[in-house]
């Protein structure tokens, strides 16, 4: 009897449900305690984070996989990681894309001008007064605890369910790119999530499409440090459609290398 993680579309929307009804409940209770303590309850975020994503975890184990006598088992091997500078590069061509269509999007106005504020104050505020702690939020716990959720727990379990690699990636990188919430993360994390999905499918390891994930909110995280906002770098701005080509070629020519480079490999569920 096969004894790895399946997930059909109504578990995935239980998960869901779980994951963000968990993380409010568990956010609202530091909230509460800082308000008790008179300190600013971001003190607690990385602990939140983790509360959040170990609950689930341990909630699904639990709950789920032992009725269904499944096991989930997070795989780090370094199968496939020689390929590691061709989805580097892949990655860096769908984030310059991915950085100019969300330049696209309204930063001004009744509705996108509160909501972008909002971001902004959410993600420079916590930053300008609490650079380590987001700089662990950021760099670290959130890479390596989305990629477990969303590759190692949503998209393995979609393949391992029998869907469709294709739609598989599709599905699991819109949940991803919802969870971020603000349209212009929603965005990146869509695109994202996309080249992260064929990266876990194509290696079968977390390991590759975790350090890109770390490697890519690095990379905010010192552009926010160096620019004091969010929005597209001037710099970029000059030169859009240039930029935009250099990222269109590096998608295409490095997602066709890859794509012939794992063209062999075959999904054995795990």
């Amino acid at each position: 009897m096969n004894n790895y993680i399946r997930l059909s579309y109504l578990e995935i929307i239980f998960i869901l449900i779980i994951y963000f009804f968990s993380g409010s409940i568990i956010s609202y209770l530091f909230q509460n305690i800082g308000d008790s303590l008179h300190i600013n309850s971001y003190i607690f975020s990385p602990f939140s984070i983790l509360m959040n994503y170990l609950f689930i975890f341990l909630f699904y184990k639990f709950i789920v996989f032992s009725s269904k006598h499944e096991k989930f088992i997070i795989n780090y091997s370094v199968q496939r990681f020689s390929l590691f500078p061709i989805a580097l590069l892949l990655f860096i061509g769908q984030s310059i894309i991915a950085e100019f269509l969300t330049g696209l999007i309204p930063t001004e106005g009744k509705y996108f001008g509160n909501l972008y504020h909002s971001m902004e104050n959410a993600l420079l505020g916590n930053l300008t007064q609490y650079p380590i702690i987001t700089f662990l939020n950021i760099c670290i716990i959130a890479p390596i605890c989305e990629e477990i959720f969303f590759r190692g727990l949503i998209l393995k379990g979609l393949l391992n369910y029998k869907v469709q690699p294709t739609k598989a990636i599709i599905i699991s990188a819109f949940i991803f790119g919802g969870a971020h919430i603000f349209p212009w993360q929603m965005l990146g994390g869509i695109m994202a999530g996309i080249v992260l999905g064929v990266v876990f499918y194509k290696t079968g390891s977390l390991l590759t499409s975790t350090i890109l994930h770390i490697i890519n909110n690095l990379t905010g995280y010192v552009m926010y440090i160096k620019y004091k906002h969010l929005n597209t770098p001037d710099f970029f701005l000059s030169y859009d459609t240039f930029i935009l080509c250099f990222g269109i070629v590096l998608l295409i020519l490095f997602g066709y290398l890859y794509s012939r480079l794992t063209k062999n490999y075959i999904w054995n569920p795990y």
